[in-house]
């Protein structure tokens, strides 16, 4: 049994898909009965309502399971505790292997989160319990998060620049290679990198989205003022999310997210990771309205 938390979430969907694929036994730990039920509905063998910052909980949740597969909700301050507190209790529960999900350049500590993560990673490394450490670049669907606007309007805006290079993954190769590391042991006392070894700028990514759809599509950098405002107005984000977004973008802004070697994703699931383009042409077939 591996024990899957934010299993409701963009990653953790993937991710829940790819160990039912793999035909893993699953229990996921979120916080909703709502989110419960998804994730059984998604093939979750069992799915438990709780609080991952609460002992208690996760030594419920660990209870009979043999490793977990480690999700922070995302860019939250408290994820150093959370993710001591996680480790705490499955070194506590006898847990036989624990796999990460950090980030991609985790050294980068002016970004609070990546900060965050590399602090984990080394918690993680220093406390006996056998691990592994996946660390995604930025996802592809990510950049497509506004595909009706990138669809209906030809724009494809964010509030950092469309000139600096970026590395990407698909969350469908994250998920491949989430089950590949937990089939086995192959990969445990690792840390890897996943990109699919390309790099584009945004502007580049709008090209090959206008060449997929055969109309124009515009790379356009919004202001990071008002993608503050608008997600004020929505309500969704905590003012720290906001915070630690917007040092992300800032950033993405000046230094983009450069990097990132394919062969090693390559080497987990296989198989060639997913370019950009396939990406862009299976969203053009599934929501060719946006």
């Amino acid at each position: 049994m591996i024990l899957l938390t934010s299993a409701n979430g963009p990653t953790g969907s993937h991710v829940l898909k790819h160990l039912v694929k793999a035909g893993l036994s699953v229990r996921t730990l979120v916080r909703s009965e709502g989110s419960a039920a998804a994730t059984r509905a998604a093939g979750a063998s069992e799915a438990m309502t709780g609080d991952i910052a609460n002992s208690a909980d996760l030594a419920r949740a660990l209870q009979g399971v043999d490793q977990v597969y480690f999700i922070a909700p995302r860019f939250l301050p408290v994820e150093i505790d959370i993710a001591h507190a996680m480790i705490a209790a499955a070194r506590a529960a006898g847990v036989r292997h624990f796999i990460y999900h950090s980030v991609y350049h985790a050294q980068l500590d002016p970004i609070l989160h990546h900060r965050d993560k590399r602090i984990c990673e080394a918690a993680l490394m220093e406390s006996g319990v056998a691990y592994t450490i996946l660390q995604p670049t930025m996802y592809m669907q990510s950049t497509t998060r506004d595909w009706k606007e990138i669809v209906q309007a030809g724009r494809y805006v964010v509030p950092y620049s469309a000139e600096r290079l970026m590395s990407v993954v698909d969350l469908e190769d994250v998920g491949a290679a989430a089950a590949a590391v937990a089939r086995g042991s192959d990969f445990i006392g690792g840390c890897f990198e996943l990109a699919n070894g390309e790099l584009h700028t945004r502007a580049q990514m709008a090209a090959i989205m206008a060449e997929v759809l055969g109309r124009p599509v515009s790379a356009v950098r919004s202001e990071l003022a008002d993608w503050q405002a608008h997600q004020r107005r929505l309500g969704v984000l905590t003012e720290d999310q906001i915070e630690r977004m917007s040092i992300m973008m800032t950033h993405y802004d000046e230094a983009g997210m450069g990097g990132g070697n394919g062969r090693v994703l390559q080497m987990i699931i296989g198989r060639s990771p997913r370019r950009y383009r396939d990406h862009i042409a299976q969203l053009a077939i599934e929501r060719p309205q946006g």
